[in-house]
């Protein structure tokens, strides 16, 4: 089995505690915050542009001052993030795969909460693979 370790930047650096920390100290992988993208019986996996978490961290920023995210607020993020191909219904779709409870809006503690796996999903529709890509019409069992 192997693995791979995709670095993901993150929107802000926080180097407060850059001075103190021992870099030559060892830590351990289990240790460490990982966001695993394996799913069983998965041979390939999608190569995404979009963070589950830096996406997390967007919508908390879209609510502002508001304590729920509404589909009509989504819209607005929607359209910055899709430009031209933006489209009303298809916002609304997508909005519909956070609003898991269908009460036409998703609260801050909702978001905050939110699994990574609903993240993950919302980010598959949202954005295209960063790489070419091949229709594969044949298998490779050695995978």
């Amino acid at each position: 089995m192997a693995g791979t370790i995709m670095w993901s930047p993150l929107p802000e650096f926080d180097d407060s505690d850059c001075a103190s920390t021992d870099i030559d100290q060892y830590t351990p992988l289990s240790q460490v915050n990982m966001m695993w993208t394996y799913k069983k019986g998965d041979k390939v996996l999608a190569m995404r542009h979009t963070d589950p978490e830096v996406f997390r961290a967007g919508l908390l920023t879209l609510l502002k001052d508001r304590d729920r995210l509404r589909p009509e607020h989504f819209e607005y993020f929607y359209e910055d993030l899709m430009g031209d191909k933006a489209d009303a219904p298809r916002a609304r779709e997508i909005f519909g795969l956070l609003d898991q409870k269908k009460k036409g809006f998703v609260s801050m503690e909702e978001i905050k909460d939110m699994d990574v796996s609903v993240l993950k999903n919302v980010a598959r529709h949202l954005d295209s693979p960063h790489g070419p890509v091949k229709d594969h019409d044949h298998s490779h069992d050695e995978l």
